[in-house]
């Protein structure tokens, strides 16, 4: 699935680059629907998108990460999304 969420990432990253401008004073968004909102769950949880995606609206997603990420930690470690 980490291969497949590549794609998402990838999209995400040029509509940024390309239409948004990497123009940081205007608000970067990303709403994705069903299982769209795995692609762009991926590319903020394992392709960095969380860095410059300022609002992320997954709407009738399913369950499509990896809970042990969220849910255990040892110490040192952070989880930013």
């Amino acid at each position: 699935m980490r291969a497949a969420w590549c794609r998402g990432a990838t999209l995400i990253r040029w509509a940024y680059d390309h239409v948004h401008l990497d123009n940081l004073n205007k608000g970067f968004c990303v709403m994705a629907h069903s299982e769209g909102g795995c692609f762009g769950a991926g590319a903020l949880t394992y392709y960095g998108a969380y860095q410059y995606v300022d609002f992320f609206l997954g709407s009738t997603t399913p369950v499509c990460g990896d809970f042990h990420k969220g849910c255990t930690c040892t110490s040192g470690c952070s989880n930013t999304i």
